[in-house]
């Protein structure tokens, strides 16, 4: 038998400044900063109450800034293909529910698989394109509410409002 190397490692957080509920994950910056005075970071934005900070990280020490002109919150985003729909739970920022842009995002920036969580693969069958954009069309955002609290007949109601 031979003795085991143990090796112990730390990582780093910063939790959040509003809502002390979430955390992310800060070690790059300490790796970023070694040949620095300083490495600035942010706007970053909480994934539980959408509050926004920004910091600088000095030496070993992390200074954070609380943005309270700005905030990220949850929306209901409806994609169409044919007669198939899918709601998925996109954001926005600041309070802006742009659907300008959720219409770009949507229909040409970002890959299906980006809002599929386990889908390993997206295949546009008639071109082979296995990163196939805007293969479904936007159709609306909403603010977020919970689907899965609503019963069929306000899902239903609220289908109509937004197809129509």
């Amino acid at each position: 038998m031979i003795k085991a190397n143990i090796i112990t490692e730390t990582t780093h957080y910063i939790e959040c400044p509003y809502c002390h509920k979430s955390k992310e994950r800060i070690d790059h910056l300490f790796e970023e900063n070694t040949n620095r005075k300083e490495t600035s970071f942010g706007p970053w934005y909480c994934d539980e109450c959408g509050g926004s900070y920004e910091g600088v990280v000095r030496g070993q020490d992390v200074f954070i800034k609380l943005n309270t002109n700005k905030r990220k919150d949850d929306s209901l985003v409806f994609l169409r293909n044919g007669n198939v729909l899918l709601i998925v739970k996109g954001m926005y920022f600041d309070g802006d529910l742009d659907k300008g842009h959720q219409e770009y995002f949507y229909n040409e920036h970002t890959c299906p698989t980006n809002y599929f969580k386990s889908v390993e693969m997206v295949v546009d069958l008639k071109t082979g394109d296995t990163d196939p954009h805007g293969i479904f069309e936007y159709v609306d955002a909403i603010p977020y509410i919970n689907l899965k609290e609503m019963n069929e007949t306000e899902v239903h109601k609220l289908l109509l409002s937004v197809l129509t």
